[in-house]
């Protein structure tokens, strides 16, 4: 049987005082895209030409270092630039023996408002097939509205194949969601 893209709602509660923190995007994303390794991502290097297209700025068929990251700074931007939300980015779930610490992560958006009840959350698991795709380039305008409606909206991480293979992302995202309760 394929696999599909996976989209997960849980609904749990999140308690409005809880500090977050954030940890700095190491950048392996870029390096899992650039397949060869030579600082640039080419067409045949990547199957999302969507996103191909727009991370190449000067139009010249490659997408260099500082190309992708001012389009992941712009994805954040739109993500996470709601004044009436707070974004909690790379936050770890997870610290598997050689696994990618990027790939263990999740982002946090909540709401700015202070309420003294609990908080629905949605957590968001991208689409890709288990080989590709990000919780950065999936977000779009989903924080904001999910924030906008008292939603803690959670977009996660989890380990890609060829790197893994199934269960483990499946084990990723249960271990994602455990966190999401637990915290």
């Amino acid at each position: 049987m394929p696999l599909r893209p996976l989209l997960l709602l849980a609904i749990a509660t999140a308690c409005c005082s809880t500090p977050l923190h954030a940890q700095v995007l190491n950048g392996e994303m870029f390096n899992r895209a650039d397949k060869n390794g030579d600082g640039v991502i080419t067409r045949e290097e990547t199957n999302r030409q969507a996103i191909f297209d727009r991370a190449d700025l000067d139009e010249d068929n490659q997408v260099t270092r500082a190309e992708f990251e001012q389009m992941l700074e712009k994805l954040r931007t739109l993500s996470g630039s709601n004044s009436n939300m707070t974004a909690h980015r790379n936050i770890p779930y997870a610290a598997d023996t050689g696994a990618d610490a990027q790939l263990q992560s999740l982002d946090i958006f909540e709401p700015t408002a202070r309420c003294d009840s609990p908080r629905p959350v949605m957590i968001f698991v991208h689409g890709g097939g288990w080989r590709g795709g990000d919780k950065a380039s999936a977000n779009g305008n989903k924080p904001t509205w999910f924030t906008e409606h008292g939603f803690v909206y959670v977009s996660i991480n989890y380990r890609l194949s060829p790197a893994v293979q199934h269960p483990t992302h499946v084990q990723d995202v249960a271990a994602a969601v455990a966190w999401v309760h637990r915290n």
